[in-house]
């Protein structure tokens, strides 16, 4: 299972230094993958749909602009400015 939390760096820490936090807990959070701050709002792509344009030689597939601005968000944008 994946989970998102939003966690600050202080409490962050304070989870790897208290003794009460199971030690599958503390590994869990290490393994995490923080998202860079600014980031836009995170959409599931497998759900898009996909246009094929054949010109006889060429095959072009690509995901109509609609289809990404009406998708699910999964995660809303982060605002915060890099740095």
């Amino acid at each position: 299972m994946q989970i998102v939390i939003d966690i600050d760096e202080e409490t962050l820490q304070d989870f790897y230094d208290s003794r009460y936090v199971s030690p599958h807990i503390k590994e869990a959070l290490r393994n995490g993958t923080p998202l860079p701050k600014g980031h836009g709002n995170l959409i599931d792509k497998s759900n898009l749909l996909t246009v094929t344009d054949y010109d006889g030689e060429n095959e072009k597939t690509y995901v109509l602009y609609e289809e990404i601005e009406n998708a699910p968000i999964i995660i809303e944008a982060n605002k915060e400015s890099e740095g």
